[in-house]
């Protein structure tokens, strides 16, 4: 039987990516993607998702809009790392139904699976918070939880603070203490995972991921111009990765704390290694990856 799942993201050029590579995923059954604000507003996070579904004959997976906002704040978006739209494409007649609600999906998917369900979260945290804040007993039919986001000791909207931690850093602080294992990919997680253009273009198959994913990375890179030699930091596609092959990389284990502050702290994160629930990847394996993405794109 495929493991069900559910992702949580705000597509975001790096989302886009990593959703093509779980959808080439033949273990996994994706029984929906619901959004959060974040890399850019609640709309254009779901006109995007709808793009990408849209363009990869994918239209049978549901697209179910959550949080606009962080639970006490205004999520600060992303526009000026992903482009035009959040991701750099025109996503015009492409509509959002508000009548759907991602906190009562997420809970109805977990209640009525057969399976325990895997949540894979890439963006701010508030509707995977949410959701658990009101039932925690889903967590007895949740398999594990994989979550992009959070620094230690660095940032990258803040000298401090990771963009998703800072965006909500009580949903994160939630999460991250919820009784449940979770593997977290952060910004030290991916220290050595740089794709330069060259090493982009690995990722450009004939496939239709491989267009769309050149299209996207196409414009990026020419929207960031030289803000883009430091090369293409895939985090959300590293998130899902590991959740496909967890060898990938090693780990470290332990609990993490998160400073809930309204200043350029807000989201920054301190681990604590030793006993905990948190499974911190570390050293990602650059070439291992990159053969993922190009054997799962090729077909």
């Amino acid at each position: 039987m495929k493991q069900p799942v559910i992702i949580d993201c705000d597509p975001g050029t790096d989302d886009a990516i990593a959703l093509f590579l779980a959808l080439n995923n033949p273990d996994w059954d994706i029984l929906g993607i619901t959004i959060t604000g974040g890399n850019a507003s609640l709309t254009d996070c779901v006109k995007n998702t709808l793009y990408l579904l849209d363009t990869t004959n994918n239209t049978h997976i549901p697209v179910i809009p959550g949080a606009s906002n962080a639970i006490k704040r205004q999520f600060r978006y992303g526009y000026d790392y992903h482009g035009l739209n959040g991701m750099g494409v025109d996503t015009e007649g492409y509509h959002v139904d508000y009548q759907l609600d991602a906190i009562s999906f997420i809970t109805s998917q977990i209640e009525n699976s057969v399976e325990p369900v895997k949540i894979i979260a890439l963006g701010p945290l508030t509707n995977i918070a949410k959701t658990f804040q009101q039932n925690q007993d889903l967590l007895k039919k949740v398999d594990e939880i994989i979550v992009m986001g959070g620094a230690f000791g660095k940032g990258n909207i803040t000298p401090h603070s990771e963009f998703n931690f800072y965006n909500d850093p009580e949903a994160a602080s939630l999460v991250l203490n919820l009784k449940k294992n979770i593997t977290l990919i952060t910004l030290n997680s991916l220290e050595n995972v740089f794709l330069n253009q060259e090493q982009c273009k690995l990722l450009m198959t004939e496939s239709v991921y491989g267009k769309v994913t050149e299209l996207i990375l196409s414009k990026w890179f020419e929207f960031r111009g030289e803000l883009s030699n430091r090369g293409y930091e895939p985090c959300d596609v590293i998130a899902v990765a590991v959740s496909m092959i967890p060898d990938i990389c090693d780990y470290e284990q332990g609990s993490v704390r998160i400073n809930c502050s309204y200043d350029d702290y807000a989201g920054a994160s301190e681990f604590i290694k030793g006993q905990g629930k948190i499974r911190h990847a570390i050293n990602i394996n650059t070439d291992r990856f990159i053969k993922l993405i190009r054997d799962s794109f090729s077909h």
